[in-house]
């Protein structure tokens, strides 16, 4: 029966009207007229142009443009790679061909780089020049649409609407919360958006010099640098639009699940189409550090599935095509992120047992030597195939590492690759240590590492280790409580397959670095695990259903608070003045104020922060830890400072004077250097030009330490400002205990605060007497810094 939103009562009613053609006429004018009077209207509360709707409208258009262009370019190379491959399922086909498409858009965008073509123009002829270059393809093969793929609502149980609608309310959820501007996490402030402003204000691909996290793979970085160069977008709608990309690839990722569930259970194709809800169930993407945040996770998770089904499919009998894919898919998903290796390692292990099989079917026999055989002779091609796909997604990334760093996977290796630059005293240490901390790697050797992992396989989604919500356990529990039952279906090899390959990706994870958020990487693969797994539950009748039904009940019921937290009355609010840029997310409105004052060739070298999104200018970090370009252990006067920064073209120094002291030779001296300065402040940030003339040479700054708990130091008195941070970012064997040039007794600080002392640090519980305190506030100018040790400079 065909359901109309208004029909006609009877035949008679639904005859059109005499001079029908001039009552239309009147109709139109009147509803124009209407909805011009009404926008007329709501205009003086408030104005039509500024309304979300138009901005949300063209931020929505980028991203049918963006599928547009992943689908187009992946059709191309899937016209070429698949041709000849059995029939796969068109839904599979299309997740493919997407996933593939923004592998090459991505690495397309990494050669324009490299040839200086990052600007808006290009932005827009090449999704236009893709789009148009699938169009004959189209025409040849027209593929079904998307709704038809995955089930037409008219073909929906009752059943399939409540599970359907469940993940619609989800995703809305999630929709809400990424329009709130404070969604954007720490990590897409720190790293992932400052290389694509980096890169589309250069117009090129230009290194970061200072920091050692913006070196890590980054190909969502240049995905998003294409956000930053399409126009019609300011500054916090583009940042808005990460957002959207990010939530895009997540549809994608879910559509990935359905066509991963059916693979895995022999389904038909309108079998398990609300499987993509199972999604949902694994709470932890409620979560902050596990939500969309405009990083890098998510974009590496979207390869997931897309890449264990080419690895699947393709290292089966080998077809070249599929495993070209598969290694393009590896190489995109590993420059996304290295911990990309925790899905590709249990894989590249499927791709051992299948050789192995392919050579031991031929020991033994008679015939031809055993490399010309057909079966180990389509395995060496695949593998060849495999490889060079591989090369050619990955290839630009490390390309580019050995170009600016001479380090294909600089800040790592620098033992092995000896001439890597720019590189600092004990950057190895600070590399395994400060910027990825010992205590998130597991246990220490092999077998505690392995031990570990075989009690994390059970437990990881029980124990949170790195966590924004406390001991509270928010991943969720499914995988681990129905992913066993896959050894126990008949015809289930795939599945159980898949789900070997899920516990050697937790296991990876486990033995390597225990970030809760890592998680979200291979979270996919884990979901169609337990879809397929409810899937063959479900077949299997009423107790099976009825026992099963509870289970998912309290999984959603458990994980429902958080899908609720980060929603509120004033969400639409905060998202229309997030879009406006009236909310400012971690000081980003000071950052871009900044920008408006300096050239454009300016090089700002920003003190003990890393935080730079908005700051649309080159800039050096010099935070002791996380940076291999400036060594604060080797600044000890002003003077060595200036040098140091001259050195590496600074031209502008900007600083927030109420940082804490991380590193207290390093503030010590930079407090110094920028006393006597001039400049303009920022909310919290104070930016001054490099002075045109040094400051003198003089000998080491010295310090008088009271109380202040320093590792290294043996006692109160007065050190060189070195000695201050002998012991501070340092490997725990280089430590030596520095005794002080003027050791300091109970009562003695009035005759240290009269002598020659450039700085005091003084601890909390340190108590000055009368006359001492009273030398302390004539003599010296305390610092706004926050916490502990107070420092005050000689006046």
């Amino acid at each position: 029966m065909k359901l109309e939103l208004f029909s006609a009562p009877d035949a008679a009613a639904s005859k059109p009207p005499s001079r029908s053609g001039l009552l239309q006429v009147v109709v139109a004018v009147v509803c124009f007229g209407a909805t011009v009077g009404l926008l007329r209207f709501v205009d003086q509360f408030a104005a039509v142009r500024d309304w979300l709707f138009w901005k949300l409208g063209l931020i929505w258009l980028w991203q049918l443009v963006f599928v547009a262009t992943g689908l187009s370019l992946g059709g191309l190379i899937g016209d070429r790679a698949l041709r000849g491959v059995p029939e796969i399922p068109p839904l599979e086909r299309l997740v493919l061909e997407m996933a593939v498409g923004v592998v090459g858009f991505a690495v397309i965008l990494w050669i324009l780089g490299a040839m200086r073509l990052l600007v808006p123009a290009v932005a827009v002829a090449l999704p236009a020049l893709s789009i148009a270059a699938s169009f004959g393809r189209r025409r040849s093969r027209t593929p079904r649409p998307l709704a038809t793929l995955l089930g037409t609502p008219w073909q929906l149980s009752i059943l399939d609407l409540v599970v359907g609608g469940y993940g619609v309310i989800c995703l809305g959820l999630l929709y809400l919360n990424l329009l709130d501007p404070e969604s954007l996490n720490h990590d897409a402030h720190w790293t992932h958006l400052p290389i694509a402003q980096d890169f589309a204000r250069e117009g090129r691909i230009v290194p970061s010099r200072a920091e050692w996290a913006r070196n890590f793979p980054h190909l969502a970085s240049v995905l998003y640098t294409w956000v930053f160069l399409v126009p019609g977008l300011d500054h916090p709608m583009r940042l808005l639009m990460v957002m959207h990309t990010e939530l895009v690839l997540l549809i994608w990722t879910l559509v990935a699940v359905v066509a991963a569930a059916r693979w895995l259970t022999h389904a038909s194709e309108l079998e398990g189409r609300t499987t993509w809800v199972v999604f949902f169930l694994f709470s932890a993407i409620f979560v902050y550090d596990s939500n969309l945040g405009g990083a890098a996770d998510h974009v590496a998770a979207f390869f997931v599935l897309p890449l264990f089904l080419a690895f699947a499919r393709g290292t089966e009998r080998f077809s070249p095509g599929l495993c070209a894919l598969a290694g393009a898919l590896a190489g995109g998903a590993l420059v996304t992120k290295y911990q990309s290796a925790y899905v590709i390692a249990p894989l590249g292990g499927l791709v051992v047992v299948r050789c192995a099989r392919a050579l031991l079917r031929r020991l033994g026999s008679d015939g031809d030597p055993i490399v010309r055989t057909p079966a180990v002779r389509s395995m060496l091609i695949g593998l060849a195939m495999l490889t060079g796909g591989f090369l050619a997604a990955a290839g630009p990334y490390f390309i580019e590492n050995i170009v600016f760093h001479r380090n294909p996977v600089y800040p790592f290796g620098l033992s092995v690759f000896t001439a890597s630059r720019p590189t600092i005293g004990d950057a190895g240490y600070l590399v395994s240590n400060v910027l990825t901390p010992a205590g998130l790697k597991g246990g220490d050797g092999l077998a505690a590492r392995l031990q570990g992992a075989l009690g994390l396989l059970f437990s990881f989604s029980f124990v949170p280790h790195y966590s924004f919500v406390g001991a509270r356990p928010y991943f969720g529990f499914l995988f681990t409580l129905l992913a066993p039952l896959s050894l126990l279906f008949p015809r289930g090899q795939r599945l159980r397959m898949a789900a070997a390959i899920a516990a050697g990706t937790i296991s990876c994870w486990a033995m390597t670095y225990l970030v809760d958020r890592n998680l979200q990487i291979f979270a996919p693969l884990l979901v169609a695990v337990t879809a397929a797994v409810i899937v063959r539950i479900w077949r299997m009748g009423g107790l099976a259903r009825l026992a099963l039904v509870p289970l998912l009940l309290a999984q959603a019921v458990w994980g429902g608070d958080l899908m609720f937290q980060g929603s509120s009355s004033v969400a639409l609010e905060r998202a229309r003045s997030g879009a406006a840029g009236l909310i400012n997310v971690r000081s980003t409105q000071e950052r871009r104020a900044i920008s408006r004052t300096l050239p454009r060739q300016a090089v700002v070298l920003l003190h003990e922060e890393h935080v730079t999104l908005g700051l649309d200018r080159e800039v050096i970090s010099d935070k002791m830890g996380y940076q291999g370009l400036l060594d604060g252990h080797l600044m000890r006067t002003p003077r060595e400072a200036y040098d140091r920064y001259r050195a590496v073209g600074v031209t502008h120094l900007v600083w927030d004077p109420s940082d804490p002291l991380d590193f207290c030779q390093g503030d010590v001296v930079f407090d110094i250097l920028t006393k006597p300065l001039s400049g303009k402040v920022h909310g919290g940030y104070h930016v001054a030009e490099m002075p045109a003339s040094p400051p003198p040479v003089r000998p080491p700054l010295r310090v008088l330490a009271l109380g202040t708990g320093i590792a290294g130091l043996t006692a109160d008195g007065v050190y060189p400002v070195d000695a201050v941070s002998a012991c501070d970012l340092r490997p725990p064997e280089t430590c030596v205990p520095t005794h002080p040039e003027a050791p300091v007794g109970p009562g003695g600080a009035k005759e240290a605060l009269m002598g020659d002392v450039d700085a005091v640090l003084l601890g909390p519980t340190y108590s000055l007497d009368a006359r001492a305190a009273e030398l302390l506030r004539t003599r010296y100018e305390p610092t706004i810094h926050a916490g502990t040790p107070q420092l005050h400079l000689r006046r």
